[in-house]
């Protein structure tokens, strides 16, 4: 599982059933206790997600 840091830009690669875009950039808020990613999604609000939902954004497309 991919590990992300508070701070770091990540792309959405699957958005199905989130208030989340493919391809667009979010920035990571925090890693929560129980391994989910804390994001600002689309509709202004923190929510967290799987990590297996994103990729670092110089991975994207490999």
């Amino acid at each position: 599982m991919t590990q992300f840091k508070p701070g770091e830009v990540v792309v959405c690669v699957d958005a199905r059933g989130v208030y989340l875009t493919e391809g667009k950039r979010y920035k990571v808020n925090l890693i929560r206790d129980n391994g989910l990613v804390d994001i600002i999604n689309d509709r202004n609000q923190r929510q967290g997600y799987t990590p297996k939902r994103f990729k670092r954004s110089g991975e994207v497309g490999k």
